[in-house]
């Protein structure tokens, strides 16, 4: 038997992309390098920013953490009148024909031909798309013939989710990979993929040690923390909002931190300590000394962030109405989730006045995250999937 090859296909890929998909790609793909006797490729463009995709890194191959990254240049990134198009037409994308469909995912890019081209002639067992939404997914899944075509579609609610285009390139894939039953219900009800091959896999995480932090600006286990992209559009100013109206109801020393990189800048004040991005060893150390992870985004296909908070034996508090990560919170007993400011102070309050209450839910969360998603046991799991799938020809 020979050794199993595997393509990953992403947008970007990199150690500076923090979170999300291209995260857990990353993630899988290195598990996968070290634990297996496999070949894992990269596809990706040579984008960074999300917002833009221009070209930023280097085309060419290169070898990071064992993993082969082909970076391909970018065509075109996106355009300019993209999110005048978008506004006009994803409110009604679930009646938008396949063309304006697909006119609508070449305008928000990256869209990269040579990478297109490079997948027609692939010559591995597997390609792997991730996420959903992007050119190299909905297109590339249509050029790959001679390999298995998995896709892992990160989906959650979301109106470009709703477009015909995108449910005919879901329906192409020869087997789904879905991190929260949630995700799966949704994918199969709107677009018809029950019968396909699928594995409620979730996604990779890994945490680095903690290490030393200054923490003259808020006190160890005083201060909620949110971690991810500084943007309206994931709840962060709802969240700044809601601090603020606690903080003038219940006076105290307790802290907001939010670290990550600031796409829309919240309303701050004395109590927001806003730290932008932050390396991994200053993460965990961060997690670890927090009363509890904020996620206030309602738009979340999983939430890597929950699982390193509860690798670091910490509470996490999410919003009700986000499927992916109420699923979380209720499956482990991790965690609290709010619906409005009422239940958001309750929350506050429960766990600020009793250390032990956030203590408990976090060994709770701890077991869920470690037994199901530690980046090791998650790799064996998508290995064994892939064998079944290919048959007796690789190991």
């Amino acid at each position: 038997m020979r050794s199993m090859r595997i393509c990953f296909v992403v947008p970007r890929y990199g150690s500076e992309i923090i979170g999300g998909a291209e995260y857990a790609a990353r993630m899988l793909a290195e598990a996968l390098v070290r634990n297996f006797d496999t070949t894992v490729e990269i596809f990706t463009t040579t984008a960074k920013d999300l917002e833009t995709w221009d070209n930023h890194y280097d085309a060419g191959l290169s070898v990071e953490n064992g993993v082969r990254v082909n970076r391909f240049q970018v065509t075109s990134g996106r355009r300019r009148d993209f999110a005048k198009v978008s506004s006009k037409l994803l409110p009604s994308a679930a009646s938008q024909s396949y063309e304006v469909g697909k006119e609508i995912i070449f305008s928000q890019g990256p869209v990269s031909n040579d990478l297109i081209d490079a997948l027609a002639a692939y010559d591995g067992d597997v390609v792997a798309f991730y996420p959903y939404l992007y050119h190299c997914t909905t297109e590339g899944i249509a050029i790959v013939t001679n390999a298995l075509r998995v896709m892992h579609p990160a989906a959650h609610n979301e109106a470009i989710f709703e477009l015909d285009y995108i449910g005919r390139s879901i329906q192409q894939a020869d087997a789904l990979i879905y991190q929260t039953k949630a995700e799966q219900v949704m994918v199969e009800e709107r677009h018809g993929v029950g019968s396909t091959p699928n594995l409620l896999l979730g996604a990779p995480y890994r945490l680095s040690q903690p290490g030393k932090f200054d923490f003259s600006q808020f006190k160890k286990g005083r201060y909620l923390l949110y971690i991810g992209r500084v943007d309206a559009q994931k709840g962060v100013s709802l969240l700044a909002e809601y601090f603020h109206i606690y903080k003038e109801r219940h006076p105290s020393d307790l802290k907001l931190v939010i670290a990550g990189p600031v796409i829309t800048k919240p309303t701050l004040g004395d109590d927001i300590v806003l730290l932008g991005t932050v390396d991994e060893t200053t993460k965990s150390t961060l997690l670890k000394n927090s009363l509890a992870l904020v996620q206030p985004s309602l738009h979340e296909a999983f939430s890597i962030v929950l699982m390193e908070s509860w690798e670091s034996k910490r509470p996490v508090i999410v919003h009700k109405d986000c499927a992916a990560t109420f699923e979380h919170v209720t499956t482990s007993g991790g965690g609290i989730a709010f619906y409005d400011f009422l239940s958001f102070e309750a929350t506050i309050e429960m766990l600020a006045g009793d250390e032990g209450v956030g203590d408990f839910l976090g060994e709770a969360g701890y077991d869920y995250a470690h037994n199901l998603y530690f980046e090791d046991n998650i790799a064996s799991r998508y290995f064994e999937f892939l064998k079944l799938l290919l048959g007796e020809t690789v190991s």
